[in-house]
């Protein structure tokens, strides 16, 4: 019955509709509601459900820096600077450098709701072979996992006092310091739960309003917190195609997302877009947020302009390039960085304690005062014209300027390194008044010529202790370089070369292949790209019938190279490796650079090249106190083509020029003729005429004094052996006269 009146009921209102003029409007009304009714609807939720902005001041986390994860040194200082991301001992580093303001952090929440920090939520990223998520562990299971690091012989070793912290003990360390907090929120399952947990905290520990803020990529994290304390900052983390890191970081796990979502592209853009919403002003506002983190590529002039009207303090993250670190500091945008760029120590190596520098000769007086002076003769006038060149603010001849403390200064320098009177011990002190008093026993008549007491307005050039000078490299610089030497090799090894480690220290050996009594020939490059810029040259030496070796020194191939092997570690091994061949003698060829090398090798292994042919191109260790060495290479602004290549090539690098300043070691790394001919070497010395590097005509004058044979390249510029046949060929003509003059003999 009640049926029957039902369908009577619906045709009769059916037939009322079709025959009034109502049906007629009813399109129209629907336009009306889906253009008025709706946005009106939507406009009321959204002011309904809005948050207040937070209660507390935000300008305390304006224009600041923050470490990401706690920041990382860029070199180790030593050991205890060799710690895990996300540690207390990575946020204690962090309290003690300048250039940080605060730190970030990510949370995750245990299976018994304890909020614990870790970048990631699946702990095999961390920690190896432990397949298991940080919610499916209880917090005292995680604190027996301990974090991993690697020395500097790439052997792990266990640190057993860094663990997983819990949120709580990182909010108790940086309550005594004054370090901001960026938590960022990573738990998306228990958005209540962790909520409830973060107010708990704030309530505990007040600081944390004035201190610290709330972020996450979710925006119920921050909805949720705001809702239960509008006392609590947040920041809302953005970036575009949100899904498709999503995407990737699950598919690293053993849950990853289904296939029907990741094929899924109007869903995903669906998702993205509503994501991209909440980063907007507008979106913002709705979530009560006060922070925009935003990743540092979507940052420019208009989205500041536009964030910085509706007084929305921007973030950045991760800012690890120096040129944009510098333009978001100076508009005013947070930073989150793995690198304190404000920490000149970090930064620059500057905190990095000085090597220990190799012990002094038994007759290092003679060393720098009378073969140095034998050098110069002008030094008969006055003998601060052989070391004048180490001052600022002397021109030609102004040698008066230099009175007897700055000679002491210059000597206390050139002998220990050091920059102030005060870091040497007594008898240091005396071995430095015993060297100046030296210099007067040779030429007595100049004592009259120096004045007493220091000039302050001169200044000693200090390679050892001066701030490092160089321009920031972008990576993709050193990975073209692993690229370029990734190729080259591939090259090398199709001459018939093959690796082989010694010692950390890469050698490329091509054995003959017929039986020889000719000795191996060992190859010493320059700074360069290593081995792999002497591509020509190595192809010519490939077509001899006998062993080549090619040392490939690692700090001396622009890399990113701060673990600097000093020379006695090179010298060993290219013993080791001499010695497990048989190799009783062996005739080096070396440029530039591995020059250096070539000089320690003729001093300290002098049975392996007694009586061998040792050609050095392009030299630097003669005369190495020169200063012309210094002021070529670190101080001169280049004029020519070729002195810009060097100086963007090296000198501004950052690795390459930390080596050459805090490593080198002039008495450890000179050749002198005497120990050319002490140890009774048949060497024969290039020059390219127009080298921008070596003083070649003080040099050779030098060097031809004691007989020592020498060609040079008229018009060449130094490196450019690297690219003239004509060169290569030479060298390898003369290489061939000196052994027939050995077997000869």
């Amino acid at each position: 019955m009640f049926s029957n009146l039902l369908f009577w009921l619906i045709n009769i209102v059916t037939l009322i509709l079709l025959t009034s003029p109502l049906f007629l409007l009813l399109p129209y009304l629907l336009v009306l509601f889906v253009i008025f009714v709706i946005p009106l609807l939507i406009f009321f939720l959204y002011c309904y459900f809005s948050l207040q902005r937070s209660q507390s001041s935000i300008q305390a986390f304006e224009n600041i820096v923050i470490a990401h994860r706690g920041g990382h040194p860029l070199v180790l200082s030593n050991e205890l600077d060799d710690f895990p991301e996300n540690t207390i001992a990575a946020y204690r580093w962090a309290s003690k450098m300048k250039g940080a303001d605060g730190i970030e952090l990510d949370v995750w929440l245990s299976r018994d709701h304890i909020p614990m920090v870790s970048h990631d939520g699946y702990l095999e990223h961390t920690f190896a072979n432990c397949r298991e998520f940080i919610s499916s562990l209880t917090c005292e299971q995680l604190k027996q996992f301990k974090y991993w690091k690697k020395n500097k012989r790439d052997i792990y070793d266990q640190i057993g006092c860094e663990t997983i912290p819990t949120l709580e003990e990182v909010i108790i360390f940086l309550e005594s310091t004054k370090l901001k907090l960026m938590i960022e929120i990573k738990e998306t399952r228990k958005i209540p739960e962790i909520s409830k947990i973060i107010n708990d905290l704030y309530v505990r520990y007040p600081f944390l309003y004035e201190r610290a803020y709330c972020a996450a990529f979710h925006p119920y994290n921050l909805y949720s917190i705001r809702r239960l304390n509008p006392r609590i900052t947040t920041a809302f983390l953005f970036v575009p195609d949100i899904t498709k890191y999503l995407i990737r970081n699950a598919s690293q796990t053993p849950h990853p997302f289904p296939k029907f979502f990741i094929d899924n592209v109007l869903l995903r853009w669906i998702i993205d877009s509503i994501m991209m919403w909440f980063g907007t002003p507008a979106g913002l506002k709705f979530l009560g947020a006060d922070l925009a983190c935003v990743e540092q590529r979507q940052v420019s002039q208009n989205f500041l302009d536009e964030y910085k009207n509706q007084r929305f303090i921007v973030c950045a993250w991760c800012v690890n390039e120096r040129e944009q670190y510098q333009w978001l500091r100076a508009n005013g945008v947070s930073i989150i960085t793995d690198t304190l760029f404000d920490v000149n120590e970090a930064r620059l190596l500057n905190s990095r304690p000085l090597p220990r520098r190799p012990h002094l000769p038994k007759n290092y007086d003679e060393l720098l005062i009378d073969r140095i002076l034998n050098v110069y003769e002008k030094s008969r006038e006055d003998f601060r014209v052989s070391f004048a060149g180490f001052f600022e603010g002397i021109d030609n001849n102004s040698y008066d300027l230099i009175y007897k403390d700055n000679i002491l200064q210059f000597i206390a320098m050139t002998t220990y390194g050091v920059k102030y009177w005060s870091e040497m011990n007594k008898r240091q002190q005396r071995r430095v008044k015993h060297l100046y008093r030296r210099y007067l026993k040779i030429y007595p008549e100049q004592q009259m010529k120096i004045q007493s007491g220091y000039n302050t307005q001169i200044r000693l050039r200090h390679p050892f202790k001066d701030e490092l000078q160089y321009t920031h490299h972008s990576m993709i610089k050193y990975i073209l370089f692993a690229c370029a030497r990734s190729i080259f090799i591939t090259v090398i090894k199709s001459f018939g070369f093959e690796c082989q480690m010694v010692n950390d220290v890469p050698f490329y050996i091509r054995k003959s292949l017929k039986s020889t009594n000719l000795p191996p020939i060992l190859f010493l490059h320059g700074l360069s790209l290593g081995t792999n810029s002497y591509i020509l040259f190595i192809h010519r030496l490939s077509l001899l019938d006998r062993t080549i070796i090619l040392l490939d020194i690692p700090h001396a191939s622009m890399r990113i190279q701060t673990e600097i092997l000093p020379l006695s570690s090179i010298l060993s091994s290219v013993e080791e490796l001499l010695n497990a061949f048989d190799v009783k003698k062996v005739n080096i060829i070396s440029h530039s650079y591995g020059s250096i090398v070539h000089s320690c090798i003729i001093k300290q292994l002098s049975r392996f090249v007694q009586d061998q042919p040792a050609i050095l191109i392009d030299p630097v260790c003669f005369l190495l106190f020169d200063p012309h060495y210094l002021d070529n290479f670190i101080y001169r602004q280049p004029r020519t083509p070729n002195q810009l290549l060097l100086h963007t090539m090296c000198t501004e690098d950052l690795y390459s020029i930390y080596h050459v300043e805090r490593h080198l070691c002039w008495y450890e790394c000179v050749l002198w003729t005497k120990d050319i001919q002490q140890h009774r070497v048949r060497s024969h010395v290039y020059f390219s005429e127009k080298d921008d590097l070596i003083p070649v005509s003080i040099v050779n004058e030098y060097l031809k004094k004691s007989h020592i044979d020498t060609t040079i390249f008229r018009q060449y510029k130094h490196a450019q052996f690297l690219i003239s046949e004509q060169y290569q060929e030479d060298v390898l003509k003369t290489l061939d006269q000196l052994e027939t003059q050995s077997i000869t003999v």
